[in-house]
């Protein structure tokens, strides 16, 4: 087994696990019970379209929230390949496969998409938030790897 070392931040598990959860659960069940409560119980006043509003917002945030948050990728980097998790599945990609990495700095965070030359499990990119430290260290230990940013 290759030892690898995780490039992702730690933020990752509650960012693409734990909020997505919590906000699908919660506000879910709010939904749910909006729809199925009459209308005259309702804590708001009686619009007639507040329930369309509500499920629509509810649709809305969670597009959102799936085609970014629920994207995030747990990343790892041995000396010749590339491991992508969801933390249900890990996925290895050579080094090979990759076309490009590039970096997005976003004031608090810096995310990074690693673009792979043809559709993986994943799809065509990886996105993760790195671990500014951990991707030094990996790069001063295994400057022989090839993995590079732009």
């Amino acid at each position: 087994m290759e030892k690898s070392m995780r490039v992702s931040s730690n933020m990752t598990l509650i960012l693409a696990l734990f909020i997505p959860t919590f906000w699908t659960v919660f506000f879910g069940l709010m939904t749910v019970a909006m729809l199925f409560t009459d209308e005259y119980s309702l804590p708001f006043p009686t619009v007639p379209y507040i329930r369309y509003i509500i499920l629509s917002l509810f649709l809305l945030f969670f597009f959102v929230i799936y085609h970014t948050l629920m994207k995030l990728r747990r990343v790892e980097l041995s000396s010749t390949h590339l491991f992508a998790s969801n933390y249900l599945k890990t996925y290895r990609y050579a080094f090979e496969d990759i076309e490009r990495v590039k970096s997005l700095h976003f004031g608090l965070f810096e995310l990074l998409r690693v673009e792979l030359k043809s559709k993986g499990k994943f799809g065509k990119n990886i996105s993760f938030i790195l671990n500014r430290a951990q991707l030094e260290y990996y790069l001063e230990t295994h400057a022989d790897t090839g993995f590079t940013l732009e």
